[in-house]
């Protein structure tokens, strides 16, 4: 089976770094997968699940606010992004409490400037994907 290396990262660690024989997620323009050999590609990701399959072998992330980039001729993908998670170890409880958190802050915005609005209102919107992925 014909393999790629694959990086997960984010600022605080490294969630993955190994071989995939194939990567599913999504960019912001719309689902895809990433075979060994790929062509060279840069995109950004807004929220995504990223699957990262070797063989028989899967993991699942939930990511947040990136991009991934594909090398062919280091036959690579480096996805760097801002926030992860492994789908399993998700608490939906505290993720649930976190979108009342930010709704309530957007319900009553006088006292946050333009950035904490778009940079809440993103936060949300995040929220609901992965909420959605989850349940």
């Amino acid at each position: 089976m014909e393999t790629m290396h694959c990086t997960l990262r984010t600022p605080e660690r490294t969630w993955y770094d190994g071989e995939a024989s194939l990567v599913s997620g999504a960019s912001e323009t719309g689902d895809l997968q990433v075979f060994p050999g790929h062509t060279a590609m840069t995109t950004t990701v807004g929220f995504s699940e990223f699957v990262i399959e070797n063989g028989d072998h899967k993991e699942v992330f939930l990511t947040k606010q990136g991009f991934i980039h594909t090398d062919p001729e280091k036959n690579s993908i480096d996805i760097l992004v801002f926030s992860c998670d492994k789908k399993e170890e998700v608490n939906v409880k505290s993720l649930k409490e976190y979108r009342e958190f930010i709704l309530e802050k957007l319900r009553d915005h006088k006292n946050l400037n333009a950035f904490q609005v778009k940079y809440l209102e993103e936060s949300q919107s995040a929220l609901e994907k992965q909420l959605e992925v989850l349940e």
